[in-house]
């Protein structure tokens, strides 16, 4: 997260948006609930329930984005399973970016 926020408060990229993958979310989930390693272990702020995989995914995005200094700093974030998911939204998110700056270049 050192590096994360590192990046995503640099004076280079303070108007550019940004794209957080969390990949892997099987792993995780692996993790979670065969292994016994609850995310209260490394975070003991974590508010939710030990086996919970999906609040402790969102808990984990949610101090991702906490990293940003500027509110209004966009940052896309998504949670998967797979690569093949991750092009996918990749490709959506880009697209959008793509279509912002166009239209505040008045381009479109």
């Amino acid at each position: 997260m050192k590096l994360f926020s590192s990046v995503c408060n640099n004076v280079f990229f303070q108007s550019t948006s940004l794209i957080l993958f969390l990949n892997k979310i099987n792993l995780l989930q692996e993790k979670i609930l065969h292994l016994g390693r609850h995310l209260r272990l490394s975070f003991p702020q974590y508010p939710g329930a030990d086996c919970d995989v999906g609040a402790a995914a969102r808990c984990i995005t949610s101090l991702f984005l906490s990293c940003s200094e500027t509110p209004q700093k966009l940052i896309y974030h998504h949670v998967s399973t797979d690569t093949c998911s991750v092009q996918g939204v990749f490709h959506v998110v880009t697209d959008t970016i793509v279509q912002e700056n166009l239209e505040a270049a008045a381009l479109l």
